[in-house]
């Protein structure tokens, strides 16, 4: 059953926040036309006039802060956990980000814009084209580094 004709583009990752069971976020990689690069959300109990997009530019960049200034690069996934943040795998800026239940943009692992492998903490790892994420019970970060045809596990907190 098709609920909502996307404007443009593929949307690649999609995810629900706990404390909003209707609302679907979802990223837009970097050849969606109108939306590329972006953090858009839909109510999926009435979606018809409810899509809009969260994030600033859609131009290809790197900027953190509230939501409607941030940029991306290439977005891959979304993968909500139980707290209500909002983990996307930013893959034309090698890191992951956050968007916190308040909609505050942050780069928890990475070196935005430093391709590279490196294994190590929240301020020493690095990726290669992060594609995918899952985040485990216990807060470990599940990374696919497509770039370095790697599965990695990192801890942030």
């Amino acid at each position: 059953e098709t609920i909502y004709k996307m404007p443009a583009g593929p949307a690649l990752g999609m995810t629900f926040r706990p404390e909003e069971p209707n609302m679907l976020y979802i990223v837009l990689r970097s050849n969606a036309g109108v939306n590329a690069n972006s953090v858009c959300r839909l109510d999926v109990t009435d979606p018809e006039g409810t899509f809009m997009r969260l994030s600033g530019s859609t131009a290809a960049g790197f900027r953190n802060g509230p939501i409607d200034v941030a940029q991306f690069n290439d977005p891959r996934m979304a993968f909500s956990d139980a707290d209500g943040n909002i983990y996307v795998a930013d893959a034309g800026n090698h890191c992951i980000r956050r968007i916190t239940p308040q909609n505050m943009v942050e780069t928890v692992l990475g070196m935005p814009g430093t391709p590279g492998w490196k294994d190590g903490g929240k301020d020493e790892a690095l990726f290669n084209t992060p594609l995918g994420l899952g985040i485990a019970a216990d807060g470990a970060v599940y990374v696919a580094d497509w770039g370095n045809g790697r599965l990695r596990k990192i801890a942030i907190n």
